[in-house]
């Protein structure tokens, strides 16, 4: 059997951990190509089959392979995998894969960890993984296997012993150097994960994910400018590097964007459906891709079939998107007694339906008190959702400036003739309209949206005449 490549193998798993399925199996052909006498990368190029759901032409491929002893038992997990997918793993090891289990080698041990590693199955595989931490020959990619299950298992800080399993490996293997960074990572120590970065770099020059994950901690450094030189770096390697081109879109769009380039302008609209129907297609049963593509229908002015959409697929954002429809309708009380029935079931409430809620309550004429409230929450729920979170693509997803925009809107609407006490809803909710302003302001000041300055202005000032007023 040749001699596996480290380099291919850790490109397969961290593109597996990073969901680029496409990548991952293109790294597979590299492999098959390189090294065609090896099953192995047959059985990774299978996973990837089956993360697209092709499953029969991974099924094709596993039984081409079944027969080499090194991924037998992996071979027959999978099978039994695609043809039971409802059960569970435990269950799978059973007929036909626990006689491959009897007899399983090292070699074939560590590959099905591996295989665990490429399923997101991290427990599972760290029972194989184990089993082969003391082979001389499997130890040091097993120790950086080790090291990984742990990190992907654990939250928060990472305990001293992964650290000892990152260490434990030469600076052969790219994950190990990964792994490294990302110990001081979760440590938020970025600075040094920023190091380890610099030196898989140098030992890997030619490897895309270096320059990724290194574009990604300057991001989470709030350093724009190094974030896109790195994204140039990983672009100039990989022409198609999703990532490198989802941050420089990233930057073109809070940074200083184009008004003919994004939002709900024609053209845009007409790509982020298309991507939307055909996520719906490859997955018309997951509640999440469904509510986009009814949020993308809604866009285009087509409420009734957004609607029909959002009424098939419950989740959070269906549930907000069928208000959204019954608005656009011109449909406002049946729109606040559909609000009134999730309040009576004691449903949770998104931010973006909390403002729905204070909209809904400032056109049904309800107090200026009632609205705040709903309001207040809205802001209160969101910050808290941003808490925590460095720059970075969740950070951007997370900031939804457009309902910043709104809710402020709405409560300049709302200033009080008076204040009864220091602590009153209007005041808090200021304050917090301020707060997630400012961070709207900092990390986008191209964002064309709305003016962030105008608007920290109006809320200043708006906190000036609060201030002036007497308390009855």
């Amino acid at each position: 059997m040749a001699d596996r490549s480290a380099y291919i193998e850790d490109s397969l798993i961290y593109y597996s951990r990073a969901r680029m399925y496409r990548t991952m199996q293109i790294a597979a052909v590299e492999g098959i190509k390189r090294y065609p006498e090896d099953p192995v990368y047959k059985l990774y190029y299978c996973v990837s089959l089956i993360y697209e759901d092709r499953n029969g032409e991974a099924e094709e491929g596993l039984n081409e392979i079944e027969e080499f002893p090194d991924v037998s038992l992996a071979c027959s997990i999978l099978l039994g995998h695609i043809q039971q997918p409802q059960d569970s793993f435990d269950n799978i090891l059973r007929g036909k894969a626990k006689e491959h289990l009897e007899v399983a080698g090292e070699m074939a041990m560590y590959v099905t960890g591996v295989i665990f590693v490429l399923l997101n199955k991290p427990e599972k595989a760290k029972q194989f993984i184990k089993r082969v931490l003391k082979v001389p020959s499997l130890s040091k990619k097993a120790a950086v296997l080790m090291g990984w299950i742990d990190l992907l298992t654990n939250d928060g800080s990472p305990s001293k012993d992964i650290w000892k399993y990152f260490e434990s490996s030469d600076n052969s293997s790219p994950e190990a150097v990964f792994g490294r960074a990302k110990y001081y990572e979760r440590q938020e120590n970025y600075t040094k994960a920023l190091e380890y970065l610099n030196q898989a770099i140098v030992l890997f020059p030619k490897y895309p994910p270096a320059f990724v994950e290194k574009m990604k901690i300057h991001l989470v450094l709030e350093d724009w400018d190094q974030t896109l030189v790195a994204a140039q770096r990983a672009l100039l390697l990989d022409g198609n590097n999703i990532e490198a081109l989802r941050f420089k879109l990233m930057h073109l769009l809070t940074q200083g964007g184009k008004i003919d380039e994004s939002g709900l302008q024609k053209q845009v609209i007409e790509a982020t459906f298309s991507m939307a129907k055909k996520a719906s297609e490859l997955k018309p049963n997951d509640p999440d891709i469904n509510a986009e593509y009814g949020y993308q229908y809604l866009f285009l002015g087509k409420a009734a079939k957004a609607l029909s959409i959002f009424k098939t697929h419950a989740c959070d954002r269906a549930v907000t998107g069928s208000i959204q429809c019954l608005i656009s309708q011109g449909e406002y009380t049946r729109a606040s007694e559909q609000i009134q029935v999730y309040e009576e079931c004691g449903t949770d409430f998104s931010p973006e339906t909390l403002y729905i809620s204070a909209f809904l309550s400032d056109y049904m004429t309800s107090s200026s008190e009632s609205v705040v409230n709903y309001l207040n929450n809205a802001v209160k729920l969101h910050l808290n959702a941003l808490k925590g979170i460095p720059w970075s693509v969740k950070f951007y997803i997370s900031l939804q400036p457009l309902l910043v925009r709104d809710i402020c809107r709405l409560l300049i609407l709302h200033v009080p003739s008076q204040v009864p006490n220091s602590k009153s809803v209007f005041g808090e909710c200021l304050k917090l309209c301020k707060t997630v302003v400012h961070a709207i302001h900092t990390s986008c000041p191209g964002f064309l949206g709305f003016s962030t300055a105008v608007m920290l202005a109006n809320l200043k000032m708006l906190e000036g005449f609060v201030r002036s007023l007497k308390t009855p």
